[in-house]
């Protein structure tokens, strides 16, 4: 953490915006980081936080409690004040796991689904806004194509935005060529776009 708060003091803010918390299970985990970035002065004494802090959900067990985590996060007066100082916006990131890495069935990915989409419904509700990162594995990794995968996230996690994470061993056959990676930006975008029109059209109806 003394690290990153001498990246910030020589380069400044957005040299290093984000500090994501591998496998987070506890809200515990994000306010030790609040805590660490206190000591290292990159949490100001009018509540200013300087990082985003970002919880990274990856395993079954975690992605059933998330919503729950993340709630009762929400519920405490001095991280919600900090989060007034990144414009009440939190960044969340869920790797739903691959059939190659762990036996996946329906039902605990239709679980996820249904807890974060209630636990959506309960972000309106506190005036809060969050940001969705995806992993989007490989097919032959047992993923599916990115279109798809953006448009199967809970409905209201695509609000005209999301961060994607593309495996390392993807990216030089997705964006090596110019053209081909002019494409994949292309579907990504597409995808979004679409996600948040269909997701904004249910909510009106």
């Amino acid at each position: 953490m003394q690290v990153a708060a001498k990246i910030h003091h020589r380069f400044g803010h957005v040299a290093l915006p984000n500090y994501i918390i591998s496998k987070t299970d506890a809200v515990s985990d994000l306010l030790e980081v609040a805590l660490m970035l206190q000591q290292v002065g990159l949490l100001g004494s009018c509540h200013e936080l300087h990082l985003n802090i970002i919880p990274l959900f990856e395993t079954i067990a975690d992605l059933r409690i998330c919503g729950v985590i993340m709630n009762e996060l929400f519920s405490i007066p001095f991280y919600r004040e900090l989060l007034k100082s990144r414009g009440d916006t939190q960044e969340v990131m869920l790797v739903i796991p691959t059939a190659t890495k762990m036996a996946v069935t329906l039902l605990p990915i239709g679980n996820y689904i249904r807890l974060n989409s209630s636990w959506l419904r309960c972000l309106k509700t506190m005036a809060l806004n969050c940001d969705f990162s995806t992993a989007v594995a490989a097919q032959w990794r047992g993923g599916g194509p990115s279109y798809e995968a953006i448009l199967a996230q809970p409905p209201g996690s695509v609000n005209a935005q999301i961060r994607i994470t593309e495996q390392g061993e993807v990216i030089a056959s997705k964006y090596s060529d110019p053209e081909i990676g002019r494409r994949n930006l292309e579907i990504l975008i597409a995808a979004t776009i679409e996600a948040t029109l269909l997701h904004n059209h249910s909510d009106s109806s």
